[in-house]
């Protein structure tokens, strides 16, 4: 691969010929044309699609929510977005067709949670964190609320020419944060995510809490929740 610093016709990208010229910063990387590539129809390959495409369904989740994609910006290569990151960091616990229980939807765990009871159904998802402690990272003065975010992973169709899978991002109102009581969230789904959710046979729920500041600045975050 070659490396061009600097030109006297400007910025080359795209194919011409037989090279791809692609830019980076201030350094234009010059590749050969790949030959055609037909992809196999095998089951290895049929199954590498699959969980290339289930892992990319739930980066996407867990990407559309703005609190959870700027940690995971903050934890990731420049070089690197946050649903590439997101990606990367999960690909190894997703199968070609199931979302295991150890995937993450924060970059680790900046603050321990305990769920005491937690519940879904088709209208309401509802969960209860033990107290949090005050040994945690927590700075009340300045963070004073909590927030559930959660991802519902469907599965299994009912009409068969449903998508095979299907994520419903939620998340509740804004708790006042406490570390020695605790803290009961609730989130009703919407007319259509119910409509979504009695589409599969199969639905499965991660969750995860966000601090913040009363103005909805993020600061931490817990380890990913499951309701099975």
């Amino acid at each position: 691969m070659a490396e061009v610093f600097k030109s006297v016709i400007g910025r080359l990208t795209g194919a011409l010929g037989n090279m791809v010229f692609r830019n980076r910063a201030d350094t234009t990387f010059i590749t050969m044309r790949p030959k055609s590539f037909t992809s196999g129809n095998d089951q290895a390959a049929k199954d590498r699609r699959a969980r290339f495409g289930l892992t990319g369904m739930f980066a996407t989740a867990v990407n559309q929510d703005s609190n959870l994609k700027a940690f995971w910006d903050l934890s990731t290569p420049a070089n690197m977005t946050a649903a590439n990151g997101i990606f990367k960091a999960n690909y190894k616990h997703i199968t070609p067709d199931d979302v295991t229980d150890l995937v993450k939807m924060t970059p680790g765990i900046s603050v321990r949670a305990d769920d005491t009871s937690s519940s879904m159904t088709n209208v309401l998802v509802s969960a209860t964190i033990a107290a949090l402690g005050t040994d945690q990272k927590i700075d009340l003065l300045v963070e004073t609320k909590i927030q559930m975010v959660a991802i519902i992973y469907c599965k299994d169709p009912v009409v068969i020419d449903e998508a095979k899978n299907h994520f419903i991002c939620i998340k509740s109102a804004k708790m006042d944060l406490s570390l020695t009581n605790p803290i009961a969230f609730t989130i009703p789904l919407m007319k259509d995510e119910t409509q979504y959710y009695d589409a599969y046979t199969s639905q499965k729920c991660f969750y995860t809490f966000v601090t913040m500041d009363d103005a909805g600045v993020p600061y931490h975050y817990t380890n990913t929740l499951i309701i099975p």
